[in-house]
């Protein structure tokens, strides 16, 4: 059975103190990335889908602003997480 996910980026560090997060493209171009409306983590098996605030580029990063993650430390929690789009 084909993955219905596909890796598009790795979250790298923070940015700011209100929960943004830096991210480390692997989609064709950044702007692909930062026009999702929502990303997943993967947990074992499954794939935990969070709401995509706002997403912008920032040279060849993405800046994402994630649902959930309020602060410094909710983002900083997702440091060397692995993203996912659906297919």
């Amino acid at each position: 059975m084909k993955n219905l996910y596909l890796e598009c980026g790795k979250i790298i560090n923070t940015h700011g103190v209100a929960g943004a997060v830096k991210v480390e493209n692997r989609c064709d171009t950044p702007k692909i990335l930062a026009s999702l409306k929502r990303i997943y983590f993967k947990n074992g098996e499954q794939y935990n889908e969070v709401k995509v605030l706002s997403g912008s580029v920032m040279g060849q990063f993405v800046l994402l602003k994630l649902e959930g993650v309020t602060d410094f430390d909710g983002a900083a929690a997702l440091k060397n997480t692995l993203i996912y789009a659906a297919r």
